[in-house]
């Protein structure tokens, strides 16, 4: 099966699309307020390399590799099947996007909750990003970062797990594919993350919190 047969069909008009936008992109790029590099800006998405879609079937979710660095890093943004264009809610993520998974949930308060998981290469991390809803339907992704018009959401800290720092969480090194499972029990939903050049497959359990916060804890990990 190849891969246009496994998504839906306007996977690859997406990918055309954005990947022509990126030139277009770049001349007119602002939110340079943290040199060197700006943060992304345009109508597009530049290196898209991961789409999943929305449980409801209208939307789309892309994430952008930044793989020539020319901005600050990746993006997360919804493609809207319906008017063919890119919804304006943008969030910012590590640099070097490869997988994106998405957890369908109920939160503590009782209604559907929707999550993103993905994963980047550059800081071997993943980045946890909730889906809200605007009064008209539409994906609002958000983070945990400042939110200023005109430029993406910066995902804070606390929306990331792994890392290349001492004291990070271990999810192995160079993450390039998840999968994650549902579990009934108490310790949460599993995600599995393909780490490439240590051979590692990481464990980690995915909790729900209260306050909206999310608790990841390791709980295995396996060579492959």
């Amino acid at each position: 099966m190849t891969m246009v047969d496994r998504f839906p069909r306007g996977m690859v008009s997406v990918r055309v699309a954005a990947i022509a936008l990126c030139g277009a992109v770049l001349a007119g790029a602002g939110c340079a307020d943290e040199p060197p590099l700006p943060a992304y800006q345009g109508t597009g998405v530049c290196f898209p390399v991961s789409i999943q879609p929305d449980p409801g079937g209208r939307y789309l979710y892309v994430a952008g590799a930044n793989f020539d660095r020319s901005f600050r890093g990746g993006i997360v943004r919804a493609f809207d099947t319906q008017s063919d264009t890119y919804v304006p809610a943008t969030v910012e993520i590590g640099s070097f996007a490869s997988a994106m998974e998405v957890q369908s949930r109920i939160g503590s308060d009782g209604k559907a909750k929707l999550r993103l998981f993905v994963a980047t290469r550059d800081d071997d991390a993943v980045t946890a990003v909730d889906v809200e809803r605007t009064a008209t339907g539409e994906p609002a992704l958000r983070c945990g970062g400042e939110q200023r018009a005109g430029c993406p959401e910066k995902c804070a800290e606390i929306a990331r797990f792994g890392g290349n720092d001492e004291g990070d969480l271990d999810i192995g090194n160079d993450p390039v594919e998840l999968s994650l499972t549902a579990n009934t029990q108490d310790t949460g939903d599993l995600l599995h993350v393909v780490g490439t050049t240590d051979g590692k497959v990481a464990i980690v359990a995915l909790k729900d919190r209260k306050d909206g916060a999310i608790d990841v804890t390791a709980v295995g990990q396996t060579k492959h």
